[in-house]
């Protein structure tokens, strides 16, 4: 928190009652997204792949 006084941790605890719409949250969560290429389509690229595996491979068995 970094609150030097007790008036700034009085403060900064007073966060703690905020509460935010469902609209607010949506809002927040949009903004927070991750980019869809981040871990996806990152880890579906062949170098990462051998990075990941190793070229291992695992065969199924029925």
């Amino acid at each position: 928190m970094g609150a030097r006084t007790v008036a700034q941790a009085e403060d900064n605890l007073g966060a703690l009652g905020v509460v935010l719409s469902p609209a607010h949250l949506d809002r927040l969560n949009q903004a927070s997204a991750p980019d869809p290429i981040f871990p996806i389509r990152f880890a579906g690229r062949p170098v990462v792949q051998q990075l990941i595996f190793g070229g291992a491979s695992v065969a199924l068995r029925n």
